[in-house]
């Protein structure tokens, strides 16, 4: 089997809870980790803010990004470089995750599934489509496939990333112009190789257990329709149609 990696968790240092609840599981589990302070959406300074390309992001999403959305990108890009730093593999949480009882079992066992083209194998994937399975070689775990994705994969919530990948994800996040888990999962922005296991070894707890930091006292189609129809937002549309046409 093959050493651990380092494990990394994303959580906001006003979510005490959350660090006690994933510490908890993690230590239960037997996996040794370290949290990484988020970088708070309320709390942006003036360079993150301007690491955020407004006309890039309404380019391409028609809106805007909401501050918790820009904050969780710079929680993820600042995971990507300590990643591209190390000499390894690094296992990246957010710190509303769930890992199933064969997690670490799959984990440890990964030099034997691993695909040699690996970039990041996402371990919650979500809303893509897992394609070209493979079985896995390990005997005990053979209920489980190795797969790649047709289309954006979502959710950043539980991911292993090479090192290498890690700049190459760093490199295309700025300035940030999509929310953290599309800059991870589109292959299209990335160029990246992403696999997965399916089932899936690990999800994200319910929203009555853990509610959205991104969307907490907000909605996303209430606050897309507001930056749409804001003064600001009323220009980048207009822009965005300009750029459009004359990209055809």
């Amino acid at each position: 089997m093959s050493e651990f990696p380092p494990v990394v968790v994303i959580n906001l240092e006003r979510a005490p809870d959350r660090r006690k609840m994933m510490a908890e599981h993690l230590d239960a589990m037997g996996i040794s980790h370290r949290f990484l302070a988020a970088v708070d959406g309320k709390q942006l300074t003036p360079e993150q803010q301007k690491q955020y390309s407004r006309t890039k992001t309404f380019v391409r999403l028609n809106r805007d990004l909401h501050p918790n959305e820009i904050g969780c990108a710079h929680s993820h890009i600042n995971a990507w470089r300590e990643a591209a730093a190390a000499d390894r593999e690094v296992l990246i949480m957010e710190d509303d995750i769930r890992l199933h009882d064969d997690f670490r079992r799959v984990v440890e066992t990964r030099e034997q599934w691993l695909p040699a083209d690996w970039d990041v194998v996402n371990l919650a994937h979500d809303i893509a489509k897992p394609v070209d399975l493979k079985p896995c070689p390990v005997a005990d775990l053979s209920y489980k496939s190795v797969c790649s994705f047709e289309g954006v994969v979502g959710r950043a919530a539980c991911y292993l990333v090479h090192p290498e990948s890690a700049k190459k994800l760093v490199e295309c996040a700025l300035p940030i112009a999509m929310p953290a888990d599309d800059i991870l999962g589109d292959a299209s922005v990335n160029e990246l190789n992403i696999y997965g296991i399916e089932p899936r070894i690990a999800t994200w707890r319910d929203a009555e257990e853990c509610p959205s930091n991104i969307w907490a006292g907000a909605k996303m189609d209430s606050f897309t329709e507001e930056s749409r129809s804001s003064g600001v937002g009323l220009l980048m549309r207009v822009f965005t149609r300009i750029h459009r046409t004359f990209r055809k």
